[in-house]
């Protein structure tokens, strides 16, 4: 299992923190998905580094029109 932070340029409000928690979970190698209550600019996923990589899951976070970098973990 492999983790990674991303930072999330926009301003997220709950709601969408919890669409878009759901829409990461349900990518292919993602095991979870967590956005922080306190930090909502981040969000921490694990995932099997065999079925994805890093760069992947930014794409699809940028694919759902959010601007966003790999911060590392």
């Amino acid at each position: 299992m492999a983790n990674v932070i991303l930072h999330i340029d926009e301003d997220l409000d709950t709601e969408r923190c919890r669409t878009l928690q759901k829409a990461m979970a349900m990518q292919q190698g993602v095991i979870n998905a967590c956005i922080s209550d306190r930090h909502s600019h981040l969000m921490v996923l694990d995932y099997n580094e065999h079925e994805t990589d890093s760069g992947s899951l930014l794409r699809q976070i940028e694919a759902q029109g959010l601007h966003a970098e790999l911060i590392g973990l």
